[in-house]
């Protein structure tokens, strides 16, 4: 079994290894560390050990203050629908979060790799009416369609089970409101004219009937 490298007080940037810890962090084992800042820390041991980290978070605000990280300054700027005011933070994975105003008068807080990236160019605004306007498109795609009698003219504001509800004009000259999905073969074909006319047509069809039945007697 190999011997097991002995850390304490060894230093690794501005951190100095104290002991290992029962702890472990997405497989790794994690140490406990004092900074040269006064902080203790528990870090991963391979992470310190091998320079990835070498402070406890000191150096790298430090850095920023100073302006040398390589952060590029994106105040004023503007992407898609946001203006970048000014930076606020760090991300939990480094990353500079800027505080931005949207042109709908949202305040919102985005990563920088996100708008540099053009994965973010607005505060969701963008997408919710990139949705109104597909569903606006399909309502409209409606306007004008006839199914049976009736003719699809306007599409209210009004909803029912998450469906809007069309305005339809009939060719006998009536109205009725009706959902889509409740118009077509064996559902709705008329304002109720039609159902009246077939009610109508079978009554005199019966009576031509008994009437013949009246002669043959």
């Amino acid at each position: 079994m190999p011997r097991v490298r002995d850390l304490t007080g060894k230093k690794f940037g501005r951190l100095t290894y104290l002991c290992e810890s029962t702890k472990r962090y997405r497989g790794q084992i994690v140490a406990k560390f004092r900074c040269d800042c006064g902080n203790m820390v528990f870090l991963g041991k391979y992470a310190v050990t091998s320079g990835h980290t070498i402070s406890c978070g000191c150096w790298r605000k430090e850095v920023l203050k100073k302006g040398q990280r390589g952060f590029k300054d994106i105040s004023g700027k503007r992407f898609g629908r946001v203006l970048v005011l000014y930076r606020v933070d760090d991300g939990k994975q480094g990353q500079a979060i800027w505080l931005c105003l949207c042109d709908c008068g949202t305040i919102v807080e985005i990563p920088g790799v996100k708008l540099i990236g053009k994965r973010k160019s607005s505060c969701g605004c963008l997408q919710k009416d990139s949705i109104m306007k597909f569903h606006e498109s399909k309502r409209e795609m409606k306007i004008g369609r006839k199914v049976g009698r009736l003719k699809a003219v306007e599409c209210t504001e009004n909803k029912v089970k998450g469906e809007f509800v069309f305005k339809y004009s009939c060719d006998c000259g009536g109205y009725v409101l009706k959902r889509p999905s409740k118009v077509g073969i064996g559902k709705t074909m008329s304002c109720g004219c039609l159902a009246k006319e077939n009610i109508k047509v079978n009554a005199q069809k019966k009576e031509k009937e008994r009437q013949g039945e009246n002669t043959e007697d």
